[in-house]
């Protein structure tokens, strides 16, 4: 498996599509795409891919034209910063003085910094841990993929955003990084594509308990990406039922994957539709 910190000291020339953001991104195959190279990794924080493309639009010898990034629910929701749970390897990509401003505890944030910079983990090599590539036989993973154990939703439920919920959901660190990638790609002149990915019915309700999907997404383009130029989004969430998905918002392998990026080639190519 190559790491996506491997692709982007690789990567040279023209690149029609990177590929970024959560696990999500990774149900697109970048062999189905010309030129393309997928640098999405699990449980992705918004700085981390902001840093990432950063550094590959920067780089003399790399030309970008499209960059995919995954939309997701919790897109800027606040991050542990302090604390990242295995994707080290990504620190020497940050702007240290610009993300401690997020930080909860300034210590810790330095003392993770100290110890990942004194025994780093090689070209990610940690991407192993991603379960949608790890062995299926693995019993912890197993069990995420088990559909059984995803809860019903409630369909009487009612969901509505207030000011709390929505505090929850769209924290500075969130509102900052993604504003930061929408600048970057402005600035480059790179289309960005936005995309919202295929999820069960039920995934967005176990998230919060005073959420309506639809009133978010609204929100975050009114307040971040109205009057922009060169963004689309591309909404596939309802997409598939529930039998195409190996757990609740990841879709199964093989031919699905296949066929939804696809999907997703004939409608950036076919049917674009920009935000005005």
């Amino acid at each position: 498996m190559i790491s996506s910190d491997a692709k982007m000291k690789e990567a040279n020339g023209e690149i029609e599509y990177v590929i970024a953001g959560t696990s999500h991104v990774l149900a697109i195959q970048e062999k189905e795409l010309p030129n393309a190279i997928n640098i999405g990794t699990y449980a992705e924080a918004i700085h981390q891919t902001y840093y990432k493309l950063h550094y590959l639009l920067n780089k003399e010898e790399v030309s970008i034209d499209n960059i995919i990034f995954s939309y997701d629910l919790e897109l800027l929701k606040k991050s542990d910063v302090d604390n990242l749970n295995y994707q080290y390897y990504w620190n020497k990509y940050e702007n240290k003085p610009e993300l401690i401003k997020f930080s909860d505890s300034k210590l810790d944030f330095t003392l993770n910094r100290i110890a990942t910079f004194l025994f780093p983990y090689k070209d990610g090599e940690v991407d192993a841990f991603d379960y949608l590539s790890a062995d299926e036989k693995n019993t912890t993973l197993a069990n995420l993929r088990d559909g059984s154990s995803v809860p019903t939703l409630n369909p009487s439920a009612k969901r509505e955003i207030n000011d709390t919920c929505l505090s929850d959901q769209v924290s500075s660190y969130g509102a900052y990084y993604f504003s930061k990638i929408i600048a970057l790609c402005q600035a480059k002149n790179v289309r960005l594509n936005l995309v919202r990915f295929p999820v069960t019915p039920n995934f967005y309700f176990n998230k919060s308990n005073c959420f309506s999907p639809d009133e978010y997404y609204e929100r975050l383009q009114k307040e971040y990406l109205q009057d922009k130029e060169n963004i689309f989004v591309l909404d596939f969430h309802d997409l598939y039922d529930e039998s195409n998905f190996r757990d609740a918002h990841h879709l199964k392998g093989g031919q699905i994957r296949v066929d939804f990026t696809h999907e997703l080639i004939h409608r950036m190519n076919e049917f674009p539709q920009a935000l005005k």
